[in-house]
Formats: C-alpha cells, structure tokens, sequence
C-alpha cells in the first residue's frame, strides 16, 4: 500500500507521463488510475510509468501501466503453464503449481485421457486464460503449491528449483525433503 506522499507522487507522474506522451488528463482519471496502483510498490510504479514514456506511442492506460509491473505479472503465460501442468500426468514427479493451472488442468484432463493431447491443450490454454485474468482482476499473486510425485530425487529437485525461484520459502518445504546426509 502507498504512503500518502507516495501516492502524491503516483499522481504527479501520471500527469507528467500523460503530458509527455500528448495527453490531456482529467483529475478525476488521473486519481482513479492512482488509487488503482495503490496496492503495488511504489518503485515499481514509477519503472512502469518510465516505461510507458519510453515504450508508448499513444494514450496513457491503467492497463498500460499494469503490464509494465513485475508483481502485476508473476502468473505463468498458458504455454508455460502448460507444460508444468502436463508434468503431473507422471505420478513420480513433483510439480509446483497454482490452483489456477490446477483447476485448468482439471477442465484439460479428460479430453488428455481421451487421448487428444491438442484439444487438451487447447481447453486449458482457455481455462488458464480466465483463471488468470480473474486472479489478476482481483490482484491475486500465484499462490505456490506443491503436489509431491513417488521419486524422492526428483522432489528434492524440484522444491529446491521452487525454493530458489523464490517460490516457496524454505521452511515451508523443509519437512517434504529428506534429512541431510550424517557426516561420518
């Protein structure tokens, strides 16, 4: 959440950015686009604005803006999405997930075990698609989880990959991964 004097600041970049970019904007906009970005980090707001100036040939948008936020953005893209979900057809592998690659890969799987692995895919490239547009209209951040596969070296592998993609926090896996080797 922004301090006052940050949201201040949000305001006066946004009417900046606008101006430099051939805008005219109204107050009432320019306040409704602040407060719209109150819930993002202020550094990162005024990157994206910068951007916008750099990047943008046209009018200043919210939606312009959001694209250009890091935190705005951590939902995997459907393909990717995709690829992770096709790995928990492999009951010995560990896949780290979201509900929402989850609940697409739920609408997916019976047209995958009817053995259509394109409209599978097209289904949940669908699925996935409102699953995240939902979760970004309401600012929800992917929320990691984990479903554990039969191959203890493969889990290990993959919570650590989590662990240093930054998402799951260490202790949070701790108790799924195999006590460390005694030294003898």
């Amino acid at each position: 959440m922004l301090t006052a004097q940050e949201s201040d600041q949000v305001l006066e970049l946004v009417y900046a950015t606008a101006e430099v970019l051939g805008q005219e904007i109204r107050p009432t906009a320019a306040v409704l686009i602040t407060d719209d970005l109150s819930g993002y980090p202020f550094a990162e707001i005024r990157r994206a604005l910068a951007r916008c100036r750099a990047e943008l040939h046209g009018k200043l948008t919210l939606a312009a803006i959001i694209e250009r936020l890091p935190s705005a953005n951590k939902h995997l893209l459907p393909n990717e999405a995709w690829a992770l979900a096709l790995c928990s057809t492999d009951e010995s592998e560990t896949v780290v997930w979201t509900p929402e690659i989850a609940r697409a890969f739920g609408v997916a799987k019976s047209v995958l075990n009817g053995g259509d692995q394109v409209g599978a895919r097209m289904a949940f490239l669908a699925a996935y698609e409102r699953e995240a547009e939902t979760a970004k209209a309401e600012g929800r951040q992917p929320v990691w989880q984990v479903s554990l596969g039969h191959d203890p070296q493969r889990r290990e592998l993959v919570l650590q990959e989590a662990v240093d993609a930054g998402k799951l926090p260490a202790p949070k896996v701790a108790h799924l991964l195999p006590p460390p080797e005694k030294a003898a």
